[in-house]
């Protein structure tokens, strides 16, 4: 498998940016029992279709299987909350660092959490 998508990856038609490695997966974060992982090129998106085109242009909308160094990809994030530090700035942040504070404000247990909440939010969990 790994063999075909590098021979599509070389291809610069074939939507596919880069196939990423173990080590390169667990650098950016990534579930290490990946073998490989397939990012796309921003404007091409993986589909689930078993028939039909390898590759066709996508209309743009939120979509995965892109890693996290596409910046053209970055959105803004906005919090309010009456303990919120003001006037923070986070800088580039993981969105997987979003779910565990906002558990933490509702009182939810998440253990399975990857990441520690938001420091921006951290005096108002408490």
């Amino acid at each position: 498998m790994e063999g075909l998508l590098r021979r599509l990856a070389a291809d610069p038609n074939s939507g596919i940016d880069r196939i990423l490695d173990r080590k390169a997966i667990a650098n950016l974060g990534g579930a290490p029992a990946a073998a490989f992982w397939v990012d796309m090129k921003t404007s091409f998106l993986i589909g689930s279709a078993l028939d039909g085109p390898v590759v066709e242009p996508i209309a743009s909308h939120g979509v995965h299987g892109y890693a996290p160094t596409h910046p053209e990809l970055f959105a803004s994030f906005l919090s309010a909350a009456p303990d919120a530090r003001h006037g923070y700035n986070l800088g580039v942040i993981d969105m997987r660092s979003i779910a565990p504070i906002l558990a933490t404000l509702l009182g939810i247990p998440f253990p399975s959490a990857d990441l520690n909440g938001l420091p921006v939010l951290q005096n108002a969990a408490k």
